[in-house]
């Protein structure tokens, strides 16, 4: 995946584009779209944004500044989705729409992407916030990126 092509998904999962009509700027079934109205957690969403991380790398290697709408769509990924679905106060929590099981897995996201980002800036490897994922249950089958954890 490009440069701009991984731009492009992480924005549209997070806090859209602006540079289109705003009926494309975001997956309105996204990473943060499926919160709000809640449809549902779609892991194929998480693996999506995962896989746009890891693409980031070689672009992003050395590089002593990012673009600022890469950073604001990372943030605002994570910023959000704790905001909307984590906090107690938030609204998903609130109104009681997530599940134990639902908020665990939400939280294991969260994190992993923290995880990816903070590898990615620090000149690392991305792809550990995905094999932490991989190394809990029931989700050692998954894949994004398909890199190896460490080099």
């Amino acid at each position: 995946m490009d440069y701009q092509a991984a731009v492009n998904v992480i924005l549209m999962h997070s806090t859209g584009r602006e540079d289109v009509p705003l009926d494309q700027a975001l997956y309105r079934e996204g990473f943060l779209g499926c919160l709000r109205p809640f449809s549902g957690l779609r892991e194929e969403n998480f693996l999506q944004v995962m896989d746009a991380i890891i693409a980031l790398r070689p672009h992003l290697a050395g590089k002593p500044a990012w673009d600022v709408r890469l950073v604001e769509g990372l943030w605002g990924l994570v910023v959000t989705a704790r905001n909307w679905g984590l906090d107690p106060g938030g609204m998903l929590q609130r109104n009681c729409l997530l599940s134990a099981a639902d908020t665990e897995l939400l939280t294991l996201w969260v994190y992993c992407i923290e995880v990816a980002v903070q590898r990615l800036m620090r000149g690392g490897n991305p792809a550990e916030g995905l094999a932490y994922y991989r190394e809990q249950p029931g989700h050692a089958e998954q894949s994004a990126a398909g890199d190896s954890p460490r080099e």
